[in-house]
């Protein structure tokens, strides 16, 4: 059985002397592979790293959208007291199968405006 080698050879300046470094094929072959899956897993990790980031902009942007619709539902009760104490007439309803709070009302210029409110809401008195 022949052994196979890469030979490196190291010259340091004209006049030293050189050196002979014996690597096996072997050993060449399984370092190679070794760091290419290595890239890989690192390729991946960082892929992954940044679908995170995206994932937590995403997540922040919505926790800003998810106050201002929780204080828009807590204006509620406060829209149908306006409505009352103007003396618009509205329609409350409740979506069957979702339970989302509608009104209803025309507003000055003759458009139906509909309002969604959150199924959690309490009915206003």
């Amino acid at each position: 059985m022949s052994h196979r080698f890469f030979t490196l050879i190291i010259v340091p300046h004209a006049k030293a002397r050189f050196r002979k470094i014996q690597v096996p094929v072997r050993l060449a072959k399984w370092t190679a592979g070794a760091l290419t899956a290595s890239g890989l897993v690192i390729a991946a990790m960082l892929g992954h790293y940044f679908w995170i980031r995206v994932e937590i902009g995403e997540l922040r942007r919505l926790q800003v959208e998810n106050k201002i619709l929780t204080q828009q539902a807590r204006d509620y009760e406060l829209n149908v007291g306006r409505l009352k104490a103007k003396g618009i007439a509205f329609d409350l309803r409740r979506l069957p199968g979702y339970h989302t709070w509608q009104l209803f009302f025309v507003d000055p210029n003759g458009a139906k405006v509909e309002i969604d409110f959150d199924p959690a809401e309490a009915a206003p008195a």
